[in-house]
């Protein structure tokens, strides 16, 4: 096979809590264990049910086993999207072989992880996980009005508090422990939830799913929520009921880049409203009736569901929630990192509600706005995320698609009327832009007068402050980072055929042929160390980049002054 490409079988002789994956030559397991599943909810899966919690595992594990490559490697990431093909048994092999069904579920998982998924069903002959024991089910719980997937995230919390509060239901939980050392918060915070209201209100539901023998190689995971849904789905039908509820603010499902780390899966894709509509077709088809997969904040941002949480009365609970995409790099004593996207969002939406005193800065490695960031990634991250929030602040609606045609895509996944999404997903990220741009200014202001002094390399220090505490006058020492330079990201699809040019429009046939050409060179002289070659190609791909902005560009105008948001 050519490098990318990976044909992985899955199932074989292994224990019962294992998965077990070929991966060429290679041997990969990872052990699963459905805690309360087992004890509460075995006995009540369908085995179209546990047919969907295998394919979801083996799709997780292959994910994780697989490595996508060095981002800094010769090959700028050549290597980034792979091609995978799975050979899954199955006890439906009915069901899962339908075109339909095969079809929805590699176009979802393909979009979700940028991957090019290929399925093959076979009829299964041994379950990877036990079967159910005689008389086991939920005689002492009462059964929950809604299914919500818990990660032990501030957005999570918020949606947890208004299933209880404000829509008055009993809830499950579910959970994916994916680290063991989350497994503990997520369960104190449980166990604080169930202290504070009714215990027969809540249910909590486990998945343990880890790669035994060291055998992870890419850390990326852009398929944990279809595990998580996965998971979610299951309950949710043993339980009769046939809807499930992500909470995730609107900023982060959409996901627009912010830096030239964060492109195409290296922005997070998991509450896509495009991945929502997938799960939601693949669900309806495989349980055959109709299913819903809900996003209920998706017209918020962070600070408003922070903010959300208080007025729950939930703000206590904000100190014991989990935020770290570095979960690796975190300990007890520092639960968050303070250097990730996910960090700095976490302390600037809570900063911005003003409530910095329930989210105690001790339990970061580093201050995510005062402290150093020694990395240039770091640095590069933090500015893109500061730089990004300003230009949603300060950009008309017009402006907002013309910029991201990312946004001008999204529309077609939101309910209702187009001109009431597009003046929605502008809103959303303007309110954003307002509330970051707030908290950074307060934080320039505080240094620039002596309150505070941060690190030379500090998201504070690399935006605004020149000098401070010397001897020029404090509003001398202001100095505004300048403007990032456009740069044009190309997210190529060898398998289609296809460029998709980040930001601005995606271009095909003879095009996208010739980029893929020039794309090839590029990287060969990049890795050979041409200059020369570098600079035209460079030149190259920016005349086909910004012919696709300017015409995305175009339709995004039309769009933003028809909703009348401009």
């Amino acid at each position: 096979m050519a490098r990318g490409e990976h044909r992985i079988k899955c199932g074989g002789e292994t224990c019962a809590d294992q998965l077990r994956l070929e991966i060429g030559d290679r041997i990969v397991r990872a052990t699963i264990k459905l805690s309360h599943l087992e004890t509460q909810l075995l006995d009540r899966l369908s085995d179209v049910a546990r047919d969907l919690i295998d394919i979801a595992g083996y799709v997780y594990v292959a994910d994780a086993a697989i490595s996508r490559g060095e981002l800094d490697e010769a090959r700028l990431g050549a290597t980034w999207r792979r091609d995978l093909t799975l050979v899954v048994p199955v006890r439906r092999l009915d069901i899962w072989s339908r075109p339909e069904i095969v079809e929805v579920l590699a176009n979802t998982l393909s979009f979700l992880s940028d991957d090019e998924w290929t399925f093959e069903f076979l009829h299964r002959n041994r379950p990877p996980f036990p079967e159910p024991l005689p008389g086991l089910g939920l005689q002492d719980t009462a059964s929950p009005d809604t299914v919500l997937l818990f990660s032990g995230g501030l957005d999570s919390l918020g949606g947890a508090l208004e299933e209880l509060l404000a829509q008055g239901n009993r809830i499950a939980l579910v959970t994916h422990r994916a680290s063991t050392k989350l497994e503990l918060a997520q369960k104190n915070l449980v166990r604080d939830l169930k202290k504070q209201f009714d215990q027969q209100k809540i249910s909590d539901f486990q998945l343990l799913l880890n790669l035994v023998e060291r055998t992870g190689r890419e850390s990326s995971h852009r398929s944990r929520s279809f595990l998580f849904a996965a998971v979610g789905a299951a309950v949710a039908d043993a339980l009769g009921l046939h809807r499930i509820c992500f909470f995730e603010n609107g900023v982060l499902s959409v996901n627009l880049p912010i830096s030239t780390q964060l492109v195409g899966a290296r922005a997070t894709r998991s509450t896509h409203p495009k991945v929502m509509q997938g799960f939601e077709a693949l669900f309806s088809r495989v349980f055959e009736r109709t299913w819903q997969v809900r996003n209920p904040f998706f017209g918020l941002t962070k600070t408003e569901v922070v903010e959300r949480i208080a007025a729950r009365g939930g703000e206590r609970f904000i100190r014991h929630t989990r935020s770290c995409a570095s979960v690796r790099q975190t300990t007890k004593q520092h639960p968050h990192c303070g250097r990730c996207s996910q960090c700095l969002d976490r302390r600037v939406a809570i900063l911005a509600a003003e409530l910095g005193d329930e989210d105690p800065i001790e339990a970061y490695a580093v201050d995510p706005v005062l402290g150093a960031r020694v990395d240039a990634r770091e640095r590069e991250l933090a500015l893109g995320y500061v730089n990004t929030a300003r230009q949603f602040a300060q950009m008309n609606a017009s402006e907002f698609f013309q910029t991201y045609g990312e946004a001008h895509r999204v529309l077609e996944y939101v309910e209702g009327p187009r001109q009431a999404a597009a003046k929605l997903l502008f809103d959303l990220h303007r309110r954003h832009g307002e509330k970051v741009s707030s908290v950074v200014d307060a934080a320039v202001n505080a240094v620039a007068s002596g309150e505070t002094l941060p690190e030379t390399d500090s998201l504070v220090g690399l935006v605004g402050i020149k000098r401070f505490r010397g001897d020029v006058d404090a509003s001398a020492a202001l100095l505004e980072a300048p403007p990032m330079p456009r740069r044009y990201r190309l997210d190529i699809n060898q398998h289609h055929k296809s460029v998709l040019v980040v930001g601005c429009s995606e271009l095909k046939k003879a095009s996208a042929e010739f980029v893929i050409t020039l794309a090839e060179t590029f990287l060969a002289d990049r890795g050979a160390g041409r200059a020369d070659g570098l600079a035209l190609h460079r030149l190259s791909l920016r005349g086909l980049a910004r012919g696709g902005e300017r015409d995305a560009g175009a339709r995004a105008g039309g769009l933003g002054d028809a909703a009348g948001c401009g």
